[in-house]
């Protein structure tokens, strides 16, 4: 599987070559990263992906709140907050990135707004 995905990396790279400013292939290339465990290869394409993408791609794809996760895995909690407030702005219904912002403020040593996210 690995040898795999490391092929879609080498593949999704060769495109992104060739049509650098669309978002979707950075999107894809960053969930690969993030299945092979490289969060900061996967952060800098989700960075790319909101850079480049629309309004209405950042909304479908949950984009932040994939970031959000990457930035979780790494430690740095105060982005994972910014993003999953972010996923939670764009998506209210996502139930996840709420989940997922309140446990980055556990991480974060912010257990009040842990407790305000986990009761919501």
């Amino acid at each position: 599987m690995e040898e795999n995905l490391n092929k879609a990396i080498y593949e999704y790279t060769e495109v992104i070559q060739i049509r650098p400013f669309d978002a979707i292939y950075y999107l894809n290339r960053g969930i690969t990263y993030s299945k092979l465990k490289n969060h900061k290869k996967a952060i800098e394409d989700f960075s790319s992906t909101i850079h480049y993408g629309s309004d209405e791609l950042k909304k479908e794809t949950l984009i932040f709140h994939l970031r959000g996760q990457e930035y979780t895995e790494i430690g740095d909690y105060e982005k994972a907050i910014d993003d999953f407030f972010e996923s939670v702005r764009l998506n209210p219904s996502h139930i996840k990135s709420l989940l997922m912002r309140g446990n980055a403020y556990f991480g974060a040593g912010k257990k009040d707004k842990a407790k305000e996210d986990f009761d919501e």
